[in-house]
């Protein structure tokens, strides 16, 4: 008896015990306190800032329980300065909790200016730990998701926490969940500053106040249900983001330049870092790291006439594209001022290029043109900083193209030109076209220098009232001299081909010109001079070689004769009929 007696007294000792240890345990979860805390008077202060609240604005402190209720007392304080800063006087908390709402002007960073309306933002906070808080965008978005999660059972601390964890993933802030937004400061000049800044520079954007106010009142609502941002309040975000991406730098200064005004010195690290700009959940991986070497497996491709596929792998510490993402990176187009600019031979190389998997695929077509080619596939980061690149050459199609566009505009103008005999004032401008304008291919491969120097020079020999005045009088005196025009000519006999030009039916052929072409316009300019003997020379060579006769001109367009014959003939026989007047 006595045995059972002891053995009973032993299970209802362990039945007390465990259900102290219950009793411990509850409300991890619940609404008991996190942890002990001891009734004491505490100087609440901090800082209120969208950017900084002005002084005047009045903050309100309402003491809660563990349950987030109000305890009935409180408290006022004033904004004492323009900076937003606030200090309660000494008030005894049986409760570490505390809810902050502030009414007010603020310093509107986007506008860099002061608002034209108040706006209203809160903040639920434990003081056990600290006493000095701040009241901020986050705060404001993170209060009544932690209220409704408290509701649903869950302690300060836990929700809180996942309120937080919440809010700052809508964000891509997750990196920054090492310290609570209540401690989140635009002065600071840490991390933590700069998102702060960028989260309510992006919110606010060119909203008015009533407009941010509604807006911000259908965020917090939203936030607060499930702890997620809806599909359309995400979608305006990340368009908001973008918009943002040419306003960061003025957001900056005019923060520095107003805490200036306010004698406070403040950093402010570069915001472009701090936004998701491609909207993946991941902060910072939009710009590439220089300290980490991007390595490709080739930097050069040298690709055949016929063209062929090549793969490019590579390594990189962020994703990289083949296009600057952002629409600020794109460069501007260059301006053309002149029909005459530009190369006219030549075209690029055509390719096609795709990006997966860290491998870049690149297609080079087979050749169009008959000099080489040249390109170059630029790798961006997604902030459109270029940070590797592939250069391609490819071999050149003895049958393609080499006239371009460009050229075969200018030549069909030129033709026309030739045909009508006029213009002059467009031809010293493609003479000057013809020194400053052309590429390297143009003048070194085919010599379209001499070509348009050979055009224009020959323009002159129309509508001049006589030989001996048309250079120093008429057109050319003050443009270029007489010497001049010859060693043009002279340089263009050597390069241009031993051809006939005849009747040139297509760009192409104008573009190609002939020795005879340059020779009759040198001969012109020899007469000028009194030079007869080296000007009978010349047109004795377009005469006797049997490049020109009456049926062929020594230059033609479309069927029409620019030079003929009869031209030639005449040049020699004096250009004139007697009363030293040219005759076309």
């Amino acid at each position: 008896m006595k045995t059972k007696e002891i053995l009973m007294f032993c299970v209802s000792a362990l039945l007390v015990i465990a259900c102290g240890d219950d009793d411990t345990k509850e409300g991890t979860d619940g609404n008991n306190s996190d942890s002990k805390f001891t009734p004491q008077e505490l100087v609440v202060k901090g800082n209120v800032e969208k950017g900084p609240f002005i002084s005047g604005s009045m903050i309100t402190m309402q003491p809660l329980n563990q349950k987030m209720k109000a305890t009935g007392s409180s408290y006022t304080a004033t904004i004492t300065n323009d900076d937003g800063s606030f200090t309660f006087n000494p008030e005894k908390f049986e409760e570490p909790y505390a809810r902050l709402s502030v009414n007010g002007y603020f310093y509107n960073e986007y506008k860099g200016k002061l608002s034209n309306g108040q706006i209203t933002l809160q903040s639920v906070v434990d003081l056990k730990d600290k006493s000095s808080v701040n009241v901020n965008l986050l705060t404001h978005l993170k209060y009544q998701r932690v209220m409704n999660l408290i509701e649903d059972g869950k302690n300060f601390t836990t929700a809180n926490k996942q309120a937080q964890e919440e809010l700052l993933k809508c964000f891509s802030l997750q990196s920054l969940n090492t310290t609570d937004v209540s401690q989140f400061s635009i002065a600071a000049g840490t991390d933590e500053s700069a998102a702060l800044i960028v989260t309510s520079a992006l919110l606010l954007g060119k909203r008015s106040e009533a407009e941010f106010t509604e807006y911000l009142a259908k965020l917090c609502a939203d936030f607060a249900e499930d702890g997620e941002f809806n599909e359309s309040h995400q979608k305006g975000i990340q368009e908001e983001r973008l918009a943002l991406y040419n306003k960061l730098d003025s957001i900056s200064r005019n923060l520095v330049k107003r805490y200036q005004e306010l004698g406070r010195q403040i950093e402010v690290k570069p915001l472009k870092n701090y936004v998701d700009w491609n909207n993946d959940g991941i902060l910072g991986n939009e710009s590439h790291d220089p300290s980490k070497p991007i390595t490709l497996s080739k930097t050069e491709i040298q690709a055949p006439m016929e063209g062929g596929t090549y793969e490019v792998t590579f390594t990189s510490d962020v994703p990289l594209y083949l296009e600057p993402q952002l629409e600020d990176a794109y460069p501007n187009s260059a301006s053309v001022e002149s029909v005459y600019s530009g190369p006219m031979t030549g075209g690029y190389m055509t390719t096609e290029k795709s990006l997966k998997d860290n491998t870049l695929t690149i297609t080079v077509k087979e050749a169009e043109w008959q000099n080489s080619s040249n390109a170059v596939i630029y790798l961006y980061d997604y902030m459109g900083n270029e940070v590797a690149k592939i250069k391609i050459s490819q071999a050149g199609n003895p049958e393609g193209k080499w006239l371009n566009d460009n050229g075969r505009y200018l030549f069909n103008m030129i033709g026309e030109f030739l045909m009508a005999r006029y213009a002059r004032y467009d031809f010293r401008e493609l003479y000057r076209a013809a020194q400053y304008g052309l590429s390297n291919n143009d003048i070194s491969i085919y010599h379209l220098d001499d070509v348009m120097k050979t055009y224009a020079l020959l323009s002159g020999t129309w509508g001049a009232q006589t030989r001996s005045s048309y250079y120093y009088r008429y057109y050319w005196d003050g443009f270029i001299s007489l010497d001049q025009a010859i060693a043009d000519l002279q340089k263009a006999i050597e390069n241009l081909e031993e051809r006939s030009a005849g009747n040139c039916q297509t760009p192409e052929d104008l573009a190609m010109s002939s020795k005879d072409v340059a020779r009759y316009a040198l001969a012109y300019c020899y007469l000028c001079k009194d030079e007869e003997q080296q000007a009978q020379q010349l047109l004795d060579i377009i005469l006797n070689e049997g490049r020109c006769s009456e049926s062929t001109p020594v230059l033609g367009i479309g069927g029409q004769s620019v030079i003929g014959y009869s031209d030639v003939v005449r040049l020699k026989n004096g250009g004139n009929n007697g009363d030293d007047t040219v005759l076309w």
